[in-house]
């Protein structure tokens, strides 16, 4: 009997463990009434502030910076430079007309006297130091690239939507073991409920045959109050183990919803454990749904956008980019004489400016031929993902579905045991008080009341878990499923 308890209570609660933290974080942390439990509110709670969440929404914000860039990249770009020199004195050779005439008669324009050509021509060692400025601009608006700006902000928006829809996955990874924790927490107390019926039908029986021992009437006997006390004994073990599941229960709902340790009971808004209330609809339903709204789904097709639009750009990566140039440029030298001439070409005294129509053509043909075959293969490798995913998802929902109709008709057998195993406890108790049940036949209608109480618990668990799972699989939000199907 002991035995069977044991391995019954830890067959109870396969999936009772610390909740690990880390999954999503899709914003601040929801406040959880301790008072009041719901499934709904558990896993609102243990999606916020949770590290896990917080990489997915970063991997999103991290995908919508990309698509951000594309989208700009319409914009003009802006280039500029500047500098700050010290600039020694430059000084300029004076020109003037000779009073002798060249061999066609005209005057000569030659450097005026008294100035050393080898020397003033160049600039100064270190006379007359002064300062330099120069500035240099140039901007850039594209005006035709064959398609590179469509096509990468085509990927981007495919990247995005495909990190948005991971990070609904992560939320119902997160939503199942948040049910998974409460009702753990549920069947763990109705656990403690059973057994402490089974311990008032157990003290009563003690009494009973305390006191025909006490009268010696010779219906009981001490070694049936020694059976009584390992019945007892075995009872107290599983009880322990029941409450052992508890507390780690709490505790993960604890950690997954940052509640301090020193908090209150946690307390469940219904103290009954019953099944959802939902009506089954076909398996082919469920997969139409599944392939029209499952999150994973919705990322791989995507991402077989994104690796398409990949591909169109590596294709536009064959042909130039065409674009409208302005630039201008300023220069000036405090300690450089400005040069009259215009037609003179003096780097330190300038500003000009300007505008024309550029051409931009990097054609490595070896290096642009193999991303374009990498994106090829890229594509033929998401296509597959995304049918090996179908084939998944199917196979999956099948599974779930037959698991869902085997734990609802077992439940209902569990329920129809439970209520026999009641009214035999019940007819037993009423025996007993006038001696007409011996002690084996007090204890088996004992033990066949909370085992068949026990198992019932543990079937609405595992039905209730089955359906969410179900839900999920087929793309619906079991938040809401759970909200409108609660009794």
């Amino acid at each position: 009997m002991g035995r069977i308890l044991c391995l019954l209570c830890l067959a109870l609660f396969p999936h009772v463990v610390y909740a690990e933290v880390g999954a999503e974080r899709t914003g601040r942390q929801e406040a959880i009434d301790l008072g009041a439990i719901t499934p709904e509110g558990l896993a609102l709670c243990a999606r916020g502030d949770n590290p896990a969440l917080s990489i997915a929404a970063a991997e999103l914000e991290k995908a919508m910076s990309q698509l951000t860039l594309a989208k700009r990249s319409l914009f003009p770009s802006l280039s500029f430079d500047s500098l700050i020199a010290p600039l020694p004195r430059r000084r300029l050779l004076n020109y003037c007309v000779s009073e002798t005439s060249s061999l066609s008669g005209l005057s000569q324009v030659v450097p005026c006297p008294n100035q050393d050509v080898q020397d003033d021509a160049r600039i100064s060692d270190v006379d007359g130091m002064g300062v330099f400025v120069r500035t240099s601009a140039t901007l850039t608006q594209p005006l035709y690239t064959f398609g590179k700006i469509r096509h990468g902000r085509e990927a981007a928006e495919a990247g995005v939507s495909a990190y948005r829809a991971l990070t609904q996955v992560a939320q119902r990874r997160f939503d199942q073991l948040a049910f998974q924790m409460y009702y753990g927490l549920a069947v763990t107390k109705r656990a403690q409920r059973v057994f402490r019926k089974g311990r008032r039908h157990l003290k009563k029986l003690r009494k009973q045959i305390e006191r025909e021992l006490v009268a010696e009437s010779g219906k009981y006997t001490s070694n049936d109050l020694r059976k009584l006390g390992i019945k007892e004994s075995e009872l107290g073990v599983a009880s322990a183990d029941v409450e052992s599941q508890r507390r780690r229960a709490i505790q993960g709902i604890m950690i997954s919803c940052k509640v301090p340790q020193s908090s209150e009971e946690l307390t469940l808004k219904s103290s009954k454990l019953k099944p959802l209330k939902v009506t089954l609809e076909g398996q082919e339903e469920y997969n139409n749904r599944a392939f029209a709204q499952r999150p994973e789904l919705i990322a791989a097709q995507h991402q077989v956008m994104a690796r398409e639009a990949q591909r169109a750009l590596a294709l536009s990566n064959f042909f130039p980019d065409i674009a409208l140039v302005g630039t201008f440029g300023f220069a000036r030298g405090t300690s450089a004489d400005d040069n009259p001439d215009p037609f003179a070409n003096d780097p330190f005294n300038v500003l000009g400016y300007g505008a024309y129509l550029g051409l931009r053509w990097r054609l490595n043909v070896a290096q642009l031929t193999s991303k374009l075959q990498a994106s090829e293969a890229a594509i033929s490798k998401a296509r597959a993902e995304l049918e090996g995913l179908k084939m998944q998802i199917k196979l999956e929902l099948g599974e779930q579905y037959i698991e869902v109709v085997r734990r609802r008709e077992t439940l209902a057998f569990r329920e129809s045991a439970q209520k026999q195993a009641k009214q035999w406890v019940t007819s037993t108790m009423m025996s007993r008080s006038v001696g007409l049940v011996s002690v084996k036949e007090g204890l088996d209608a004992i033990t066949a009341y909370f085992t068949s109480a026990l198992h019932y618990d543990r079937e609405v668990y595992e039905y209730n878990l089955a359906l969410t799972r179900l839900w999920s699989l087929s793309g619906d939000d079991p938040l809401k499923m759970i909200k409108e199907s609660t009794p």
